[in-house]
């Protein structure tokens, strides 16, 4: 396992203007996976535990899992990354499955 990092207060500040496709889960929306187009890399500031500001990129997977939660504090969930076409194919499996959580 890795070296955990905690990002306090963080800010995406630049996004890579290649991007890739690739799937995503979540478990805000369990037995669903798609594939979704992010960019490969970013740049993020953030605070660290102690209160100190830190600026730093991340590529790959780092970069998607912490574009993935980022989204999460701004209110977005991955189906929100979706072309129309195919929000609009799983729609209803997705109301379906609000049905049966609530």
């Amino acid at each position: 396992v890795g070296e955990i990092e905690l990002f306090f207060n963080p800010q995406i500040k630049e996004y890579s203007p290649g991007e890739w496709l690739a799937p995503e889960g979540c478990l805000s929306i369990p037995l669903f996976r798609e594939e979704v187009q992010r960019p490969q890399s970013i740049e993020i500031t953030y605070q660290s535990l102690d209160g100190k500001t830190h600026q730093k990129r991340f590529k790959g997977w780092t970069a998607r899992v912490i574009q993935h939660e980022y989204d999460h504090i701004e209110g977005i969930l991955y189906p929100d990354r979706l072309p129309n076409e195919r929000l609009k194919q799983l729609q209803p499996h997705l109301d379906a499955l609000q049905e049966r959580l609530s």
